[in-house]
């Protein structure tokens, strides 16, 4: 069951690389040009990472059960909007995070 945890880890370094795209239109904004290169070079790399992790993970796991489960990604997106970009999220957005919570769960044990 090893492949779970490191579908996990994909998921939040995908996450994690589009927090990085995020900063670009930031420091584009603040017409930091030099930061906006660093958080491209981050943000590429984090999602580099996410999809090599991806291509090990379907060795393990059929694409049936994979694909469903990278929408963990979205709950991810979802708790780095609201504590690193202090973005609001409204109830319907954490009922969608519940739902998607409960499909995984009801795909990894399937």
């Amino acid at each position: 069951m090893i492949s779970l945890p490191i579908l996990l880890i994909m998921t939040l370094l995908g996450s994690v690389g589009a927090v990085f795209f995020k900063q670009i239109s930031t420091a584009l904004s603040a017409k930091n040009t030099k930061m906006a290169i660093i958080y491209l070079i981050g943000g590429g790399s984090f999602y580099g990472i996410s999809a090599l992790l991806n291509v090990y993970v379907l060795t393990l796991l059929p694409y049936s059960v994979v694909f469903p489960l990278t929408s963990i990604t979205y709950v991810w997106t979802l708790l780095f909007g609201y504590f690193l970009l202090k973005e609001k999220v409204t109830v319907k957005q954490m009922i969608g995070c519940a739902l998607i919570i409960i499909g995984c769960f009801i795909i990894a044990n399937s």
